[in-house]
Parts: C-alpha cells; structure tokens; sequence
C-alpha cells in the first residue's frame, strides 16, 4: 500500500531532524545537509532513487518499494546508518562493513550518496563471504535474494516467479500488470536491459537487470500492424516510458518478484 500524505509529512519531518543534528557520522561519503535534502525529494519522488555506475539495480529496485509505501522506515534507516553504521528496516538488519562505511565516492563515480549508503548496505549484509565496499563491485542479486530482501524489510506477501534462461509469455505479463493494477503490489520486473536501450537484438540469453513496474501494462496495434506493448517502470533514476513489438519484449523479459504489505 502506497503511503499516505501524512506518512510523507511525518518522513520529511524526520528528515529536516536529521538535518539539524549535529552528532558524527560513520559513513565517509555525503554531507549530512545533501543526504537530507535527497531525503526529502526521494520521499516525494521515489524514481529519484539512482544507482549511477554501480550494479546495485535490485538494491535500487527493493528500495523504491520501501520508499513508496514506507518513506518514514526509509528516512529512519538512512539516517541510522549515516550516524551509525547500522539500521533496521523491519526484520532486516543493515549492517555493513568498515571499507563500505569508510568509502569515499570519487569524481567517476556517479551514484549520489544518498543513494549508495543504503543500496550498498543492503548488498553488503547479504554477503557472507566477500565485503561489498565500492562502486565497481558485484552488486547484482537473483530473484531468491530480491524476494529474501523484501521478507526481511517487512513485506508479507512475497510471489516469486521467475527463470535464470527462459523468457515468459504474454499470459505471465498480463499476471504481472493485474497484481499491480487490480492487487496493489510492487512488481519487480526482471529482464534484459536491451528492453531499455532500444537496441534492436532478437536474442536474448538471460536477464541482467531489475526494474519496477509503475503502470497498468496495455497493448495497441503497432505501426506494423503488430500487437505492440506499453507500460512504464522505475530505472535508473527516473520512470521510463517503453512501447514496442510485443514479440521482442517478451525475449527479453523473464518474471518478476511481487510484494505487498
């Protein structure tokens, strides 16, 4: 369930505190007055979100589902972790490690900190082995851990219906709109990121990035007389508009992990 107009007051309220504190930090990165005040935008504008030059899309994706129904969990985490080094996002301990909060985003590295303190300290508690602790990392996560994201940050009701190599079909993706038009959850859609460059590719051999459905899914008739698809997702920063074959989008789209409150 999407949040309400208080929860966004009570969210921002929270961030201007954060704001006004003057206790240290534990994170490198950032000034506590620009965290605030992408704080407070990405309340408002969750597509905001922005994973730069990081392969953090499932952080990103599991992210601006939180934000969206719960910007005051949101605020609390990124100002814990900031002050910190460590915060709760329902069950979900975030507690990442000493060269993560030690790292300092450099000139190249285009993922605002607001940004990077929590999709990095997502990645990085859910590695076991090896630290997450800089932008050209392995940020990257299949559906059995977005799903264990979403469990530990709170959500209920989790679906998880996807494949590693065999795309799915229209019935799947008229599956996906109606539990985010008619069901009210947060569909993350996994597919090819060739869907999003127009790159004109017929082949496909597995999925590679995450993105979230922030519209009913539609079909027209294309300009070639073709069934052509429309719908909008949250990537990358900003909601992204697609409309294309219906053919070449289904090559490239492989499921989706649902969730809901």
């Amino acid at each position: 369930m999407a949040a309400t107009p208080a929860d966004k007051t009570a969210a921002k309220k929270l961030a201007d505190d954060f704001a006004a504190r003057t206790t240290g930090h534990a994170f490198a990165c950032g000034t506590r007055a620009d965290i605030a005040d992408g704080l407070k935008v990405r309340v408002d504008q969750p597509e905001k979100i922005y994973q730069g030059n990081t392969g953090l899309c499932p952080s990103a994706s599991v992210l601006y589902s939180i934000v969206k129904d719960k910007p005051v969990d949101y605020v609390k985490a990124v100002a814990a972790l900031y002050e910190t080094g460590e915060a709760t996002i329902g069950n979900w301990n975030l507690k990442p490690c000493a060269d993560l909060k030690n790292y300092v985003l450099t000139a190249t590295d285009t993922v605002p900190a607001v940004d990077w303190i929590p999709m990095a300290s997502m990645r990085d508690s859910e590695n076991w082995f090896i630290d997450f602790e800089a932008t050209d990392d392995e940020g990257g996560a299949w559906g059995g851990e977005v799903a264990k994201y979403l469990k530990k940050a709170g959500y209920t009701t989790i679906l998880e219906e996807w494949n590693y190599f065999l795309s799915k079909n229209q019935a799947h993706l008229d599956r996906a709109s109606d539990l985010y038009t008619a069901k009210d959850h947060n569909v993350l859609l996994l597919i090819d990121g060739d869907l999003l460059t127009d790159t004109d590719d017929a082949f496909s051999f597995m999925p590679n990035h995450w993105v979230v459905l922030a519209s009913s899914i539609t079909y027209t008739a294309g300009s070639d007389s073709k069934l052509a698809v429309k719908l909008t997702v949250f990537t990358w920063g900003n909601k992204k508009d697609i409309q294309m074959n219906l053919t070449y989008f289904l090559r490239h789209y492989y499921g989706f992990v649902a969730c809901k409150y």
